[in-house]
């Protein structure tokens, strides 16, 4: 039987590089926490995500802490007037 959709492999190939969580979150300063209930990353679940945020025009930038080589990550999200 073929795999169709996005079964099997496919899945996997999909799936690669996406961060998704969900919770309540709170803005302390110029940073926001993420509490959260859902994640794609089970490990997740329970912990506190810090990003620092910044607001640019339209978009909202969430900076990851450094990790332990340094490497930070953005995240970007961009308001827009209609869907």
């Amino acid at each position: 039987m073929a795999e169709s959709g996005l079964r099997g492999r496919g899945s996997v190939e999909a799936a690669r590089g996406v961060v998704a969580y969900a919770g309540r979150y709170e803005v302390k300063g110029d940073k926001v926490y993420h509490h959260i209930d859902v994640s794609f990353f089970p490990n997740w679940v329970g912990g506190v995500n810090v990003r620092n945020y910044r607001f640019e025009g339209r978009l909202l930038i969430l900076t990851t802490q450094p990790d332990e080589d340094g490497a930070i990550e953005r995240i970007y999200w961009e308001r827009i007037d209609q869907a």
